[in-house]
C-alpha cells in the first residue's frame, strides 16, 4: 500500500528504501505504519509530519498500532480497506505531508551551507590584514576612510600615473568587498571605505546641484574610475546591467542619513 502511495506521490525510490527499511509489512496496514513512522524520525522529519500521517491513516480507515498494542493485538480483526478511493486520498495526503516536510528540509541545508559560505567568506575578508597583504595598505596609506575633503581630493590626485598605487586600491577593493554577489553592496562598502560622512555630503553622482548648491562629481574622480573597472571585471559575467555610477549616486544621497542623521532629523518632526 505504501509502495503504491509513493509511487503515485511521484516520490524517489531512495525515499521508498527509507520508508521501507525496517522490514516486510506493506502488505499488513497495522505494521505498515509503525513502519513509516518510524522511517520518518530516521529520516530527521518534524512529529508534526508524523501527527499528520498518522492522522492521514486514520483518515483513510486503516487501524491505528500503538504502544500500548502488541503487533499481535494490532493483527486482530484487520480487514483489508475496502475501494481504491481510500489509496487515493492516502497517496495525495502522503504527497503533501511529505513534499512539506522535505521543503522544510532543504530550507534548513540552505541556510546552514549559506551560514557556513558566510563565515568562509568573513574569514577571506579578514585576511586583508595578513602580511601578504600589506603591501597594498602600505602603498595606499593607513588614512582610510577620508575625513575631510582636502585629504581625499590629494589621495585622489596622487593616482594619476601611479599604476603601483592604483593596483594597490584596486585590490584593497577586492578584500573590502570579499562576500559581496551585488555590485551594489560592493559599492557601499567600498565607499564607506573611502570617505566618511562629511566627504560623502560633498559629493553626488555627477556632480549635481542640490537646493542650488552644486555638488562635487565623484565621477570624475581616479577612485571611481579605478572602482568602476575593478566592478565591471568582477561581474563580467552578469546577465543585468552594471549600473556602477547609479550605485554611487544612490549611496552618497544617503549620506545626510548615515551617522546618526535620519535619528537628528526625526527628532525635531
Amino acid at each position: 500500500m505504501i509502495t503504491q502511495a509513493w509511487a503515485r506521490a511521484g516520490l524517489s525510490n531512495l525515499g521508498l528504501t527509507m520508508v521501507t527499511q525496517d522490514g516486510p509489512g506493506l502488505n499488513n496496514p497495522a505494521l505498515a505504519l509503525p513502519m513509516i513512522t518510524q522511517a520518518w524520525a530516521r529520516a530527521g522529519l518534524s512529529s508534526l509530519g508524523r501527527t499528520m500521517v498518522n492522522q492521514a491513516w486514520t483518515r483513510a480507515g486503516y487501524p491505528s498500532y500503538g504502544p500500548d498494542k502488541s503487533e499481535e493485538a494490532a493483527l486482530d480483526g484487520i480487514a483489508e480497506p475496502k475501494g481504491i478511493k481510500n489509496y487515493d486520498e492516502l497517496a495525495k495526503y502522503l504527497q503533501n505531508v511529505i513534499c512539506t516536510e522535505m521543503a522544510k528540509v532543504k530550507k534548513s541545508v540552505n541556510y546552514t551551507i549559506g551560514q557556513q559560505v558566510k563565515k568562509i567568506l568573513e574569514v577571506v575578508q579578514q585576511s586583508g590584514d595578513a602580511p601578504s597583504k600589506q603591501k597594498a595598505w602600505t602603498i595606499v596609506g593607513a588614512d582610510l576612510p577620508y575625513g575631510d575633503s582636502a585629504s581625499f581630493v590629494a589621495f585622489d590626485e596622487s593616482l594619476k600615473d601611479n599604476e603601483d598605487k592604483r593596483n594597490a586600491l584596486t585590490e584593497i577593493f577586492q578584500m573590502v568587498s570579499a562576500g559581496c554577489t551585488k555590485y551594489e553592496d560592493d559599492v557601499h562598502k567600498i565607499m564607506e571605505k573611502m570617505i566618511n560622512k562629511e566627504v560623502q555630503l560633498q559629493y553626488s553622482g555627477c556632480g549635481r546641484k542640490v537646493k542650488g548648491v552644486g555638488k562635487k562629481s565623484f565621477k570624475e574622480t581616479e577612485t571611481y574610475q579605478i572602482m568602476e573597472k575593478f566592478l565591471m571585471a568582477k561581474y563580467q559575467k552578469s546577465n543585468g546591467k552594471i549600473g556602477v555610477i547609479t550605485a554611487v549616486s544612490n549611496f552618497l544621497s544617503g549620506a545626510k542619513d548615515r551617522e546618526g542623521g535620519r535619528a537628528q532629523r526625526n527628532k525635531y518632526k
